[in-house]
């Protein structure tokens, strides 16, 4: 064994007579001493070496009188106790490298006393699984347990879920959700965030229950999408009927296709037909940045003819925390009705300067129209595109979206294929960053549409 995996087989067993040795540390020393006769060894000696000091230990905690007349006795029982410890260890020993790892692969790693109820992908940013205390970053598919929460952080992130009975959860970013199942019945909690699901037919005495901390929902099988914070809910059915009940009164409605709902104190509970999405989109901030903006600071240049009102990449905190070193521009995420619905010849125009020109970057978060989660992602576009500018010149630039490319975790934009958005996807969230050094970016107008060429005044 090289020095390293000494250390490392010591600190294994440290923890493991503590008392603190986690599951997949546990599976790391039972392959250890499966697989290694020298860590066998010292596995043995180290447990000699335990019995020593237990029974040290105990030595040293009785009065000098009552040790003296009782020396023989104890001699008796010390040699009784490291024979004793002696067998436990070769008991242990067996067990371990004979059973654990057997058990561990039956009752499926860690969690094992509780179903996999699905499995768990990373589509993009970062993704956590919390299962009893602990978490796990997600760089690859993994089950998901009963019991276990998602955590899909900042503001980009996104996260798919399939489910045993093959229902399908498509997760934005800044959300967390926690999966259950009990007697049969698989239960979601949105304890904030939004996410969209196509949910397979249920059986009628157990549908899928979406809860929030203001509302329940009994889906039997349906294409929904649901968002929620801590006061409000709002879901939207897109195909099927769910049944959605207030929690602070229990009044219920039933929300059908094409219908959408929201759950607040302040209003009532009733359903309306559930938004288009339209195919354009325009904003001048002429009048401050529109509710809802969280990312970029107003301001009003003087003596300027270009701008009566701009927005500037600014650092801000995601809701959870996250992204606090990013200089960005950020519309606000519209995951229910959605931007924008892109077309073939859907453009984006945007006029801006730089203070420091330089590299930045547009990304774009696109759902499919039918909720379908093998369509959900982000897609990229960097300034590689456009011309650099002049330090404070303005520019229009004119891009089609058939240019972004679909961003793929670890693979460089240089590196990503021609997989663009497709006719009838909606965006969802659109973003300007210049990542962690501040270029001075403002953006004086945005707009979207199907024109092939700007116009001078906004459309």
């Amino acid at each position: 064994m090289t020095a390293e995996a000494k250390n490392r087989l010591e600190a294994l067993l440290n923890q493991s007579v503590d008392g603190t040795l986690l599951d997949d540390d546990e599976l790391q020393l039972a392959e250890l001493l499966r697989t290694d006769a020298a860590a066998r060894r010292q596995y043995r000696q180290f447990m000699a070496l335990h019995a020593d000091l237990h029974w040290d230990y105990a030595s040293a905690t009785v009065s000098q009188p009552e040790a003296n007349s009782r020396t023989g006795r104890e001699e008796s029982g010390r040699k009784r106790n490291v024979q004793s410890y002696g067998v436990a260890a070769a008991v242990l020993l067996l067990t371990i490298a004979g059973g654990v790892l057997l058990t561990w692969r039956l009752r499926g790693g860690v969690g094992g006393d509780r179903p996999v109820i699905g499995r768990l992908t990373r589509l993009a940013g970062e993704v956590q699984v919390v299962d009893r205390g602990r978490t796990q970053a997600v760089k690859q598919d993994v089950d998901l347990r009963a019991k276990a929460s998602i955590h899909v952080v900042g503001l980009t992130g996104l996260a798919a879920l399939r489910l045993d009975d093959g229902t399908e959860v498509s997760i934005a970013g800044e959300t967390h959700i926690e999966c259950r199942r009990e007697a049969g019945r698989t239960s979601i909690t949105l304890h904030e965030g939004y996410l969209s699901a196509n949910v397979t037919a249920q059986a009628a005495a157990r549908p899928l229950l979406i809860q929030t901390s203001s509302a329940e929902m009994q889906v039997l099988g349906t294409r929904l999408a649901v968002g929620a914070d801590q006061e409000t809910s709002e879901l939207g059915v897109q195909q099927g009927r769910v049944r959605l009940k207030r929690l602070t009164d229990g009044e219920t409605i039933e929300v059908q296709s094409g219908q959408y709902a929201v759950v607040s104190q302040r209003s009532a509970l009733e359903t309306r037909p559930w938004p288009t999405t339209p195919e354009t989109w325009r904003e001048d901030f002429e009048s401050g940045l529109p509710d809802g903006w969280r990312y970029g600071q107003w301001f009003r240049e003087d003596n300027t003819e270009v701008s009566r009102g701009s927005v500037r990449a600014a650092r801000r905190f995601a809701l959870d925390g996250s992204d606090s070193t990013l200089h960005r521009i950020t519309l606000p995420k519209q995951w229910m009705q959605g931007l924008w619905r892109l077309e073939t010849d859907s453009r984006l125009h945007f006029t801006f300067k730089m203070s420091r020109p330089g590299w930045f970057q547009i990304m774009m978060g696109v759902r499919s129209d039918v909720l379908h989660p093998s369509h959900i992602g982000n897609y990229e576009l960097q300034s590689s595109f456009w011309k650099k500018g002049e330090p404070n010149e303005w520019q229009t630039v004119s891009v089609p979206f058939s240019a972004f490319r679909k961003n793929i975790p670890g693979v460089g934009y240089a590196d990503l294929p021609p997989d663009s958005p497709r006719a009838g996807d909606v965006a969802y969230l659109l973003w300007f960053s210049t990542g962690d050094v501040d270029r001075g970016l403002v953006i004086d107008r945005i707009w979207i549409d199907r024109s092939s060429h700007p116009s001078e005044d906004l459309p």
